[in-house]
């Protein structure tokens, strides 16, 4: 008896070879849905409605937490202490509008444009050390 397909000579033939991958990325795209919907009902539970809009900004904070701390949007730069100390600046940020009454929209306005200028420092630094190209080399 086979353990798995890789134990059947005509599974290569029949399931093609591109089969175990396509398995594994179906299993992790699962994993990941499943993990979102409990996620969901977690939040839902403690807000009482969920909207499919709720997390869109979280990425910007997690980028501009990244790009604050002094990690490279061009990759090769940056460490984990780094990227730390940018999301608690962008916390620190959000929370102080927040405590200003400002509206949820101006605070991202504000944000984005903390991000924006935080990847001009990093593309003009990256300038000067001559560093212009985006491969590695």
């Amino acid at each position: 008896m086979p353990s798995s397909l890789r134990d059947i000579p005509w599974a290569g033939q029949i399931f093609g070879p591109y089969f175990l991958p396509a398995l594994k990325s179906l299993a992790t795209q699962t994993a990941g849905g499943v993990r979102d919907q409990i996620s969901g009902l977690f939040t839902a539970s403690q807000v009482g409605t969920v909207e499919s809009s709720a997390g869109r900004d979280i990425v910007l904070s997690g980028v501009a937490a990244a790009v604050v701390g002094g990690v490279s949007l061009f990759g090769g730069r940056g460490r984990l202490a780094q990227a730390a100390v940018g999301a608690l600046l962008i916390s620190m940020i959000t929370n102080g509008l927040g405590l200003l009454g400002l509206s949820a929209g101006i605070t991202l306005a504000i944000t984005g444009a903390v991000l924006a200028l935080a990847a001009t420092v990093d593309a003009l630094s990256r300038r000067r050390s001559g560093s212009t190209s985006l491969a590695r080399s």
